[in-house]
């Protein structure tokens, strides 16, 4: 059997970048961005007001005070759609917040502090150089990179984009990924449960799984255990960049899914990984689609998808970072191990104390739909004789958003 660690190098050799497509700022959310975005422009265009308020020279209201209020004329009137006239020494203008501040003109004076009486404004202070003012390129210069090759497009960076003007980015194809369930007891949601009969659940985890990752799922029909209609739908997955089936993948007399992937020409890499949950885990290629044959059980193909599918999807779409964040934190509770297999502990975890707390959850069951709605990470102890005690340092792959979590300190 591979390591979890050589099984994921196997199947990242095989994983290829997908190409580009081209799309509008607005259907680009999500995605990731494959050319560098440098600054066409200095960034504010021009030097602007800050607030409303009365632009001037500092110097004109220097020696301006409560007891002697210096009046300057109000020559103009500046809104933010205006080019202004220059401005000579002696004169103010009445400007408006993201105005353009004329020239001649070094501060804006809040309107709060100011009396405007007759066509003039009575100051009585001081001002300081650039006081308000946002000065052309105090942003960024012309050419700065701001967003490099690999970005996400975020929220603030759809912002930034159309604020430079950009309707047009290159961004990586979503991986197109087939999600197939095999099984006769598995029925779908809203059939009648027969005695033996369970809720098919996988095929949704893993859409959404997908989905987070930057993929596109569809997802097939689930598969009673006949070979000929498993064929039909991986011969319809296989026209995917990435087919994922859960189920029928070990060495039980109804697991058809490795006879099928044979008779379909399918090119096996690996079968079984030394991981726990997740041994029974297949992954083959036919030409450009990578398939991977995960475990049935729910919590062992939601942990199989994390540790190995996730990184191939990242890779697909060329990201920066193909893996989740990796922590040291300290166990609160013993967990079991295994001599032979690594095993991903499912728990919580919490920033309450200087060091991360990684809270093992009490059922490690397989088939426990439960644990993932409860897991933040995954702590990873690899094959050991010896237990792991309360307070041992270990590695933890955390597995969700931070604004998920319900420990934070």
């Amino acid at each position: 059997m591979l390591s979890w660690q050589d099984a994921l190098a196997h199947i990242l050799a095989h994983t290829h970048t997908l190409n580009t497509e081209e799309l509008p700022l607005h259907e680009a959310a999500g995605r990731l961005l494959r050319e560098p975005i440098h600054a066409p422009f200095p960034m504010p265009r021009f030097s602007a007001s800050a607030m409303d308020g009365y632009a001037l020279h500092h110097a004109d209201i220097a020696q301006a005070s409560e007891a002697s209020p210096i009046s300057l004329p109000v020559l103009q009137h500046i809104a933010a759609s205006q080019a202004p006239a220059p401005l000579k020494r002696g004169e103010c203008a009445r400007i408006f917040t993201g105005a353009p501040v004329p020239d001649g003109a070094d501060a804006v004076v809040i309107q709060e502090n100011v009396t405007a009486q007759d066509g003039h404004a009575l100051f009585r202070a001081p001002a300081t150089s650039f006081q308000n003012i946002r000065p052309l390129g105090s942003d960024c210069s012309q050419g700065t990179l701001l967003l490099p090759q690999g970005s996400t497009l975020y929220a603030g960076e759809i912002g930034l984009l159309a604020g430079l003007g950009v309707g047009m980015v290159h961004v990586t194809r979503r991986p197109r990924v087939a999600v197939l369930a095999c099984g006769s007891e598995l029925r779908r949601i809203g059939e009648p449960l027969g005695p033996a009969d369970i809720y098919e659940s996988n095929r949704h985890a893993l859409a959404v799984q997908i989905r987070e990752a930057g993929g596109d799922p569809y997802l097939l029909p689930v598969v009673p255990d006949q070979l000929d209609a498993l064929q039909a739908q991986i011969r319809e997955g296989l026209h995917a960049d990435v087919l994922i089936s859960s189920g029928g993948a070990s060495v039980g007399d109804h697991d058809l899914l490795r006879p099928a992937f044979d008779a379909l020409g399918v090119a096996t890499d690996f079968w079984r990984v030394a991981m726990r949950p997740g041994k029974p885990l297949f992954f083959g290629k036919h030409q450009q689609c990578l398939i991977f044959g995960l475990p049935g059980n729910p919590a062992s193909s939601m942990v199989t998808f994390e540790v190995l599918v996730r990184p191939a999807l990242q890779k697909m779409l060329a990201s920066p970072a193909l893996y989740r964040p990796l922590l040291c934190a300290q166990i609160t509770e013993p967990a079991s191990n295994n001599t032979k297999r690594t095993h991903f502990v499912r728990g919580q975890i919490s920033f309450a104390s200087p060091q991360p707390l990684f809270t093992p959850l009490s059922s490690q069951s397989s088939a426990d739909l439960l644990s993932m709605r409860q897991a933040h990470a995954l702590a990873i102890l690899p094959p050991s004789s010896a237990p792991v005690k309360a307070g041992d340092s270990v590695q933890v792959l955390w597995i969700t958003h931070a604004n998920s979590l319900q420990l934070l300190a």
